[in-house]
């Protein structure tokens, strides 16, 4: 059996063979993509450093696009994965703003590193790229990976069905800004040191104020609300809008 391309595995005797030019390629595209930004890396580079034709490399990856995902797919799964572990670290209680803070904080790092150029690019070609390539579609499942803990953590927070949208439609907010925050402009970057500029970016700030939000649904939904305007959760009526005449 053949290679397949886009990364669908071969089976049988030839998966061995498979797995090993897939690791080659991908160390080669890791190499280039951490080395230079994505608009001067070509496909001929890539295929020159790994030592194979570039119909060879096609199999794995159909595009530059698709091995930047396969390459940029891996460090933010890694960064997932560490803020969820130390997520579950946090005690027992443990506030919901700094559930999820602390959940995305391995995330947000990434646009103080070294390749933060190519971080922000890779977040704009996956939200925003018309490609359905294999390795930007496991770059999408990572993000549904992220907002389903996100929708789970406010679920479980507030007592709402974890089956109710609410949960989804705030965690995806949570998570457009986070991706506001990395896929910023490069002139949020310091040219000379690759990091971002010092200070607080507002993400914190964010974060609380739609987990808040989320908390007066929640609360609303639940019919205990405190607010003593409950017609704010109202949707406005004509006469609210139009003032009458005397």
């Amino acid at each position: 059996m053949s290679q397949q391309r886009d990364g669908k595995q071969p089976s049988g005797r030839r998966l061995r063979k498979w797995q090993a030019m897939r690791a080659t390629i991908t160390e080669a595209a890791r190499a280039a993509f951490f080395d230079k930004p994505f608009d001067t890396v070509t496909v001929q580079q890539i295929a020159d450093q790994a030592d194979v034709a570039v119909g060879t490399l096609f199999y794995h990856a159909s595009s530059k696009a698709e091995l930047f995902f396969l390459v940029f797919n891996t460090v933010l799964e890694q960064a997932i994965t560490e803020g969820e572990a130390a997520e579950a670290a946090l005690p027992v209680g443990a506030d919901v703003t700094d559930r999820i803070a602390v959940l995305v904080a391995p995330i947000e790092g990434l646009r103080h590193g070294k390749h933060a150029a190519n971080m922000t690019r890779y977040h704009r070609e996956l939200l925003f790229s018309d490609s359905t390539g294999a390795h930007r579609l496991a770059g999408i499942e990572l993000v549904r990976r992220l907002e389903t803990r996100i929708a789970q953590i406010l679920c479980e927070a507030h007592g709402v069905d974890p089956d109710n949208e609410a949960g989804w439609f705030a965690a995806r907010a949570i998570f457009a800004a986070l991706h506001f925050d990395i896929a910023s402009p490069p002139a949020a970057v310091d040219p000379q040191s690759g990091a971002g500029r010092p200070g607080d970016s507002g993400l914190a700030t964010q974060i609380a104020i739609l987990v808040a939000g989320f908390a007066a649904f929640a609360a609303a939904e639940a019919g205990t609300s405190r607010d003593p305007d409950a017609s704010r959760f109202e949707e406005p009526t004509t006469s609210t809008l139009i003032p009458t005449t005397q």
